[in-house]
């Protein structure tokens, strides 16, 4: 970007009227001869000249592919095992201004034999497509709009995980990202082994299908839109899950929602053993009809218009209940409801309601 810098004609936007204090005197601004300066091309200049140099002093590392000395050259810890094997301390582009491939450095060569990143690894604007021996990454890993496609042995990620938009499509070793995950608008990525998230997990819009091995999510679960299918081992959802038309079916060992949880226009059939909902739970229009085990909900519970039968371990609410079509002979446990309870067409009370449970009132 080339910016013409003139100083006269800053000058001349100045209103002078807007310098006038009463009974005070301004100076009369005169044209000041200027000249047109291009940074841009004083920066590029500059840059090219920087460039040039790093090739110089690193022309022999580049020939003989030499990956230590190109690494350390630009502040990047190694350390090589006895298989040759590479521990790094982070991975980046050389500079904000120029990339690997501006040095003439190829990133897949580079990149080879490496197998732990112990800081960040963040490969946009890479050109690295191959990380196949790469195991660790005990930072924030960055894959997002990068060409990385195999990253297959990567186990661990101690960081957040960004492949929202990315190019990767096997992760297939992949058991833990100890920090938020963001797979939105990804491909179908091979998630086969993972087991934990630790915090927020966005997979809206996402074309990723099987995440039958994961058990726990710590932070906000997203789902809404996506096309994972099979979650049957998730126990436990850390805040807020949103699965509105999602095409989940399976949540069988689901027990805890630690927040709110949205389940409308979804196509999940069974929760069986959920327990708590330590928030609001919105079930309208869903396909659930199995929720026996639960017997909780924090905030309001909707039900209108959804396939659920059975609700005869819930025990408490702590908002209004929205019951919709349900018999009162399938609430069976309820003990308290803090707002009003709406079936039919109706607004109770739970003294009302214990009442027609009980056979004394009817609707």
């Amino acid at each position: 970007m080339i910016i013409n810098f003139s100083p006269v004609n800053l000058c001349n936007k100045i209103n002078q009227t807007n310098l006038k204090r009463q009974n005070a005197k301004y100076p009369k601004f005169k044209p000041l001869a200027y000249d047109t300066i291009s940074f841009g091309a004083m920066k590029k200049a500059v840059l090219d000249e920087e460039i040039e140099k790093v090739k110089k002093d690193l022309s022999e590392a580049i020939k003989n592919n030499d990956t230590k000395k190109i690494y350390g050259y630009f502040g990047i810890d190694t350390e090589e095992d006895e298989d040759g094997y590479l521990t790094i301390s982070r991975y980046e582009q050389p500079s904000e201004d120029y990339t690997f491939k501006d040095l003439g450095i190829d990133e897949n060569k580079l990149l080879e034999k490496v197998k732990t990143i112990t800081g960040n690894a963040d490969f946009v604007f890479s050109q690295v497509t191959n990380l196949s021996n790469l195991e660790t990454i005990g930072g924030d890993a960055y894959f997002g709009h990068s060409r990385v496609i195999d990253v297959s042995n990567l186990k661990s990620i101690g960081g957040n995980a960004h492949l929202n938009c990315s190019q990767v499509t096997d992760l297939r070793s992949l058991k833990t990202i100890g920090g938020y995950a963001y797979f939105n608008y990804s491909k179908d990525i091979n998630l086969s082994s993972l087991e934990t998230i630790g915090e927020f997990a966005d997979f809206k819009n996402s074309k990723i299908t099987n995440l039958s091995n994961l058990k726990t999510i710590g932070g906000y679960a997203d789902f809404k839109n996506s096309q994972v299918t099979d979650l049957s081992n998730l126990k436990t959802i850390g805040w807020t899950a949103s699965f509105n038309n999602s095409q989940v079916t399976n949540l069988s060992n689901l027990e805890t929602i630690y927040g709110d949880a949205y389940f409308m226009n979804s196509q999940v059939t069974n929760l069986s053993n959920l327990k708590t909902i330590t928030g609001s739970a919105d079930f309208s229009n869903s396909q659930v009809s199995d929720l026996s085990s639960l017997k909780t909900v924090g905030g309001d519970a909707y039900f209108g218009n959804s396939k659920v039968t059975d609700l005869n371990s819930l025990e408490t609410v702590g908002g209004d209940a929205y019951f919709g079509n349900l018999n009162v002979n399938n609430i069976k446990s309820l003990k308290s409801v803090k707002g009003c309870i709406f079936m039919r067409t109706f607004v109770l009370t739970m003294e009302i309601f214990e009442k027609i449970r009980a056979g004394e009132m009817y609707l």
